[in-house]
């Protein structure tokens, strides 16, 4: 499921890393279920000791301009926020009605409008462009993280090893998993580097073509590609 949001203000001004403002938002929004958010923000969906929280969002979508290390919006902005739970988009629905008051950072914002979709793939075999940058990487020693980079070779590896298991802890059958990823070369890799909290996240933009279960690629569509994607990373646009 998809939820198409315009939001309008006069103007509306961002660290230019605000990614954590907008998850923010939607963990406010979700107090409609009190419990289903407490278990989603302080937990999650868990497999093999990794969490997942099954929902991702776009950047903010509108006129901007940048200075001083700040973004601002003029007038209005669109975002999209997918999940595979009705759990988590029914909350989202009823905090987002037209004319209710939401809050991104210390901007005070109006609902101009709220959609829902229900966008199914049903083909084997797609190709695909990134909304957000796809992240992927391991951990060493519980503190140093190594990002890798699309033209990495454990990179399609650890996309698919996690989307295996954001799979499994949605209750999936494994015997039902089928995935393979390989980049589309002539869509240019773009690296984007943000902050998120404390920590710096390595990310890319490109092009990709997935293989396998409609089933699993229609699951990625709502949840994401790739690590953190409950942090805005990882939603995708299929490519006719």
């Amino acid at each position: 499921m998809q939820l198409h949001i315009t939001l309008k203000s006069e103007k509306i001004v961002l660290p230019i890393a605000y990614k954590y403002f907008v998850q923010s938002m939607i963990y406010n929004a979700m107090e409609n279920n009190a419990a289903f958010s407490r278990f989603l923000h302080d937990g999650g969906y868990i497999n093999e000791d990794r969490i997942f929280k099954l929902f991702t969002f776009s950047p903010l979508r509108g006129n901007y301009s940048v200075k001083d290390k700040k973004i601002t919006f003029s007038d209005r902005v669109s975002l999209e926020i997918r999940s595979v739970e009705p759990a988590v988009i029914q909350p989202l629905i009823c905090s987002f009605k037209k004319g209710s008051k939401v809050n991104i950072g210390r901007n005070i914002l109006t609902v101009e409008k709220c959609i829902l979709k229900d966008k199914i793939i049903f083909q084997p075999c797609v190709k695909i462009k990134t909304v957000s940058p796809v992240t992927a990487y391991v951990t060493r020693d519980y503190t140093n993280r190594i990002y890798f980079s699309p033209d990495d070779g454990d990179f399609n590896q650890l996309v698919v090893n996690n989307a295996k298991r954001k799979w499994l802890s949605a209750g999936k059958k494994e015997e039902q998993f089928d995935l393979s990823l390989k980049r589309i070369d002539e869509i240019p890799l773009k690296k984007e580097v943000t902050a998120f909290k404390m920590s710096h996240i390595t990310a890319w933009h490109g092009g990709f073509i997935l293989e396998g279960n409609p089933e699993v690629i229609n699951f990625l569509y709502n949840t994401g590609l790739g690590s953190k994607n409950s942090q805005g990373f990882g939603m995708f646009e299929l490519l006719e």
